[in-house]
């Protein structure tokens, strides 16, 4: 019986080495990741702060940043801030037409769309909000994105509602 008994303890405690070898593995994993997705996107930022406007509309200059990485709003904010700019404001329909443009010819290859964060709130009513967000309700909120589908037929983009939580592909900034 005493054999019985430590069989079981050797087989439990060498699936516990296992399972605590798993978990330090995938938080050691999940920290590796983390780390290469925040090098990638300050990379990224040391990058833009070099970058050109991607359009010049009136005053304004705007520049779509689109990752395959997540991009959080903090995030968003300071990739905005070191290309000495702000996350963009969308006054009119050919700004609002001409950033959608210019965001979809950067979809990564292999994705069919993509969502950058913009700034709202959004006043004037060309906007064209995503099929399931109702615009009297969310008008005012003050982050919002866009999503941008590679078929400019789709009615699975516009502008949608989100928190500064959320992880989203990217931003549009403006200086």
């Amino acid at each position: 019986m005493s054999d019985i008994k430590n069989q079981i303890i050797v087989v439990l405690a060498f699936f516990l080495i296992v399972i605590v070898c798993h978990w330090g593995f995938t938080l050691l994993s999940n920290r590796i990741r983390q780390y290469d997705m925040e090098y990638r996107v300050e990379q990224s930022i040391i990058n833009n702060s070099r970058q050109e406007c991607d359009l010049r509309i009136e005053k304004h200059c705007y520049i779509a940043v689109v990752y395959t990485e997540a991009v959080t709003y903090t995030q968003a904010v300071s990739i905005c801030r070191d290309s000495d700019s702000s996350i963009a404001q969308i006054l009119n329909e050919n700004t609002y037409n001409d950033i959608v443009k210019n965001i979809r010819s950067k979809i990564p290859v292999g994705y069919i769309s993509t969502s950058v964060w913009i700034k709202g709130p959004v006043t004037d009513e060309f906007i064209k909000w995503q099929e399931s967000q109702l615009r009297q309700s969310i008008s005012n909120w003050r982050e919002l994105y866009l999503v941008v589908d590679r078929d400019p037929g789709s009615n699975k983009q516009g502008l949608r509602t989100g928190f500064a939580l959320s992880a989203l592909r990217g931003v549009v900034c403006e200086r």
